[in-house]
């Protein structure tokens, strides 16, 4: 309703103090009867940009920026504006372009500097994100922001030390900036020193400060330093102060389902959902860890009350959907599968799990399609290129053994022996006992392969114990060696990724008990994988006939009976790694045994 208050004569003054005291309509208002006497004033359609893109008239709000910009082209601070709306539409081509002409006309302007690297690290293009901060920084390095971002970008590189030393910075120029202080705690996690990062949250409590993030956190470090008392209670301080923290939810839960404490598990789900029984997010948490706890007839009501309650809403009908498909492979699965798609067209997992449902009812050329329209969405999920060489396989199509080449891409050598070791049995003996001590938990992971064992958390290979740092070391020669004598194809979703760098993306520990075995998958964010064994039972032998606790590839987790294949199996023994594409489907034989079988497994991405 247009404001008949308005100004005998608006002027841009009178529409920026409406809009900094949060009257985006009257400042539209004003902006339009300043540009009905003057057409071409780029300051009332900048002001009119800011009042459309506060009320979320973000189309509106773009044409806006870009008719100021053409009436008075040298306007950083528009430019500014333009690339951060931008970044909310996703164009950030466009966005980068704007903020290096932004910069270029105000070298000083520190905002589209900071703005336009932490759209860099959005984007994953962390290096560059430190390259323009760096210039930032020339310019002006009294800017706490920039060290912050510059932190993050470290961080997400795995620049530990780097990131530290940002987030010091920070702090040196701004004591209580609790972003650095959180961050750098997030930092010291990640190096596997939770003590540290316990002091960073600590210092944030005495600046009185409250908030969920920080209470998961501490829940967190509390985990690793296997203080479940307080892990739990800063947990459940997280979920109070944020009912719906999934996160929070999850991390608790898991905690209790590992110390099998069957009273209270799921039981914060439930007290949540009193308070919020409509919150479609906690409910399919709520859901899936139903599911992962193989509760699956109460995970089913869960989800037809939502769909019934709330609505089919596409995470609720792909869950079920699932659901149903372990019971019977029925149309009614695919209805449910292409409804949520429909809702989430580019939605990878529903593609692959539509072109699973045609696997398992042999149409396979129809399942390709919908592979083929995964890959076009998320040419690196490393799960499309495993479904793709079922569907080459079933089909004969040749292509199958050049993607799935077992005896050129299956490496096993045992590790060399680092100095201050008499051999690889000794050196296996001292990984054996450091890696026990870490397997505190009783039970096998709710969300992983393993059936049958226990997980470690966090990244191993950051632990600062010697034998373990020993161990990545003679690691790292290792893959660099199979990665200098793989073949060169630049067809090859595989080959064409190897640029001889790498980085770990991911290491943790298994130790598998009596009957334990890993249930086949992939690693769907992988490149490559490996596993080192590091103690065996003693009835893991080559010439077993039932292959007992050996490592297997080829065999999918459809359980397609006849149609299954193994393309290569292993048989370990301690100080053997085994290397291996991460699409690869893999999973291990179960074995018998008093003894327990121990592995360090870890991903692997290239540089």
């Amino acid at each position: 309703m247009p404001d008949n208050s308005l100004p005998n004569k608006p002027t841009i003054n009178f529409a920026i103090s409406a809009l900094q005291n949060g009257k985006a309509p009257l400042a539209i208002q004003l902006c339009d009867a300043i540009l009905a006497d003057n057409p071409t004033s780029p300051d009332a359609y900048h002001i009119k940009a800011l009042a459309s893109k506060l009320l979320g008239q973000l189309n509106q709000a773009e044409k806006c920026f870009y008719q100021s910009l053409h009436y008075q082209p040298n306007q950083p601070a528009v430019m500014s504006n333009l690339a951060n709306l931008l970044i909310n539409l996703e164009k950030f081509d466009q966005a980068s372009e704007l903020f290096e002409r932004s910069i270029l006309s105000d070298k000083t302007n520190m905002d589209a500097w900071l703005n336009w690297s932490i759209m860099l690290c959005k984007t994953k293009q962390f290096e560059l994100a430190i390259s323009k901060l760096n210039q930032a920084l020339v310019i002006n390095s009294k800017d706490h922001r920039l060290f912050n971002v510059l932190g993050n970008a470290h961080q997400q590189l795995e620049n530990y030390a780097d990131a530290i030393d940002a987030y010091n910075y920070a702090l040196r120029l701004h004591p209580d900036d609790v972003q650095a202080l959180h961050n750098k705690g997030i930092t010291f996690r990640l190096m596997n020193n939770p003590q540290q990062a316990i002091e960073c949250y600590q210092y944030i409590q005495k600046l009185n400060q409250k908030y969920p993030e920080l209470y998961f956190n501490l829940g967190c470090a509390f985990y690793d330093l296997n203080n479940k008392a307080l892990a739990q209670e800063n947990l459940k301080l997280a979920i109070s102060f944020k009912a719906d923290y999934v996160e929070a939810h999850e991390a608790l839960n898991k905690l209790h389902w590992e110390d099998g404490d069957k009273t209270s598990f799921l039981e914060s789900y439930q007290l949540a959902l009193t308070q919020m029984p409509k919150a479609s997010h906690l409910l399919f948490s709520y859901a899936a860890m139903l599911i992962m706890s193989k509760q699956d007839t109460k995970a089913q009501s869960v989800l037809e009350s939502s769909i019934s309650e709330i609505g089919r809403h596409h995470a609720f009908l792909h869950a079920l959907a699932v659901l149903k498909n372990k019971q019977s492979k029925t149309p009614e699965v695919l209805s449910l599968l292409l409804e949520a798609l429909q809702q989430q067209p580019k939605n990878t997992k529903y593609l692959i799990d539509i072109a699973n449902y045609y696997i398992c009812n042999v149409d396979y050329k129809l399942a390709m399609q919908f592979v083929e329209k995964a890959e076009q969405e998320a040419p690196l999920n490393q799960e499309i290129q495993a479904y793709k060489g079922i569907c080459w396989r079933l089909m004969q199509d040749p292509k199958e053994k050049w993607l799935n080449n077992y005896d050129t891409f299956i490496h096993a050598q045992l590790l060399d022996v680092p100095q201050g070791y008499r051999d690889l049995s000794h050196f296996m003996y001292e990984l054996k006992i450091a890696l026990l001590k870490k397997h505190g938990s009783e039970q096998q992971p709710l969300d992983q392969s393993v059936v049958g064992g226990t997980q470690t958390v966090g990244r191993l290979l950051a632990e600062p114990e010697q034998v373990i740092q020993d161990f990545k070391q003679v690691l790292e020669q290792r893959i660099l060696r199979y990665l200098e004598q793989l073949p060169e194809d630049s067809n090859h979703p595989y080959l064409k990724r190897n640029t001889k760098h790498f980085k770990f993306s991911g290491s943790w520990s298994v130790c598998l008990k009596d009957g334990g075995f890993h249930a086949n998958h992939v690693h769907p964010e992988g490149w490559l994988s490996c596993c080192t064994y590091v103690d065996l039972p003693d009835n893991i032998q080559p010439d077993d006939p039932l292959k007992s606790g050996w490592v297997k590839f080829g065999e999918t987790a459809l359980h397609l009976g006849e149609r299954e294949a193994i393309g290569k199996q292993i048989c370990p023994v301690s100080g053997l790694c085994v290397i291996f594409p991460s699409f690869f489907w893999h999973g291990t034989n179960a074995f018998t045994s008093e003894s327990s079988r121990l592995t360090i497994p870890c991903d692997i991405m290239p540089l």
